[in-house]
């Protein structure tokens, strides 16, 4: 586990060393509640926990659980994500179709079969531990086959919802939960010093862009360099159709989701700069940035930003990349052309 979790994981064990049955941990993306979930989980399933005083406090790292764990083989410990499932192809849908449902749902067959798996004892005989990560990512189906299981939950079964969007899960299964909520406030320092061993610039500026979440922190510096965000930005700032067009050539399909995102993190500094709000991604030229900006009205971005957003709700899809990226492109360089009131 990430040495910036210690303290939150210290406070979730004092909080919760006796789980409720079914207990959503909750904060932003990037904070790293699947690894806080699995540490969690460690010191739960040991057979012979160390306490610091009453508290429990780690896992012993020595029993056969704690090998199980460590493996990442523990028969009593299941983790479902839309990423552990299995895509089956049915006549009526295409490959592409299934994939992209499958990478962004957590479908009623895994949790019927989690449910089934559950009508067995355990194999260790100390509890049970489930992680769905992310909650929300439930369809509507498998949420309702959820709640029935929480509603009466079978013995020494603990689950774990990781939700990033707590709004969208169904009030009846939040109902169900205890909440425990992970803030970056406690981890801010440990965050900063492990940005900075992994060897990221401006670490600062990252920590504050991804609003103190260190792994989208990371994720975020490592695009920016590896989509070359700062030359095409460049481009983008100059508003001409063929250097803006040129930034998006050769734009490969798995790339087109990070490029999206970061056309929008752009449009959006735009229209925050357009409301004399200082920039969050793009700082590097603040002059030019702040010309542009003006060169349109906060309702002529607001309108912009929404045909972005409407592109990165179907980013999944199986669209033509340049089909996607020279659309966006030319009507940007199109709103310049007059300007809106």
């Amino acid at each position: 586990m990430y040495k910036f979790l210690d303290s939150t994981l210290d406070f979730l064990l004092k909080e919760h060393q006796h789980p409720h049955h079914a207990l959503l941990i909750q904060g932003r993306e990037g904070l790293g509640l699947p690894y806080l979930a699995k540490a969690f989980a460690r010191v739960l399933m040991c057979e012979n926990p160390v306490y610091l005083g009453k508290v429990l406090n780690r896992a012993c790292g020595q029993c056969a659980s704690c090998h199980l764990m460590a493996s990442e083989n523990h028969p009593d410990f299941l983790y479902i994500s839309p990423e552990t499932q299995e895509v089956s192809i049915s006549e009526t849908e295409s490959v592409p179709d299934k994939v992209a449902v499958a990478a962004t749902q957590i479908k009623v067959q895994a949790v019927r079969a989690l449910i089934e798996s559950l009508t067995v004892t355990s194999h260790r005989n100390v509890r049970r531990i489930i992680v769905l990560d992310p909650a929300e990512a439930l369809n509507a189906i498998a949420a309702n086959a959820l709640l029935k299981v929480l509603e009466e939950p079978p013995q020494n079964v603990v689950f774990l919802l990781l939700s990033a969007r707590p709004g969208r899960l169904l009030p009846t299964i939040r109902s169900r939960c205890r909440v425990f909520i992970v803030s970056s406030d406690t981890m801010q320092e440990k965050a900063l010093a492990w940005l900075e061993e992994q060897n990221i610039p401006d670490a600062v500026g990252w920590l504050e862009a991804s609003q103190g979440a260190p792994l989208a922190a990371r994720q975020l510096a490592l695009e920016f360099d590896s989509l070359g965000i700062r030359a095409r930005s460049n481009a983008w700032l100059t508003a001409d159709l063929q250097q803006v067009l040129a930034t998006a050539q050769g734009l490969k399909r798995p790339d087109l989701k990070a490029w999206l995102f970061w056309w929008y993190r752009f449009i959006t500094d735009c229209l925050r700069v357009s409301q004399e709000v200082k920039p969050v991604f793009f700082k590097h030229d603040m002059l030019a940035l702040r010309n542009l900006a003006c060169k349109q009205t906060q309702f002529a971005w607001m309108k912009y930003l929404n045909l972005v957003e409407a592109q990165l709700r179907s980013a999944e899809h199986p669209l033509s990349a340049p089909l996607v990226t020279d659309t966006l492109l030319v009507q940007y360089c199109e709103m310049f052309l007059t300007k809106q009131h």
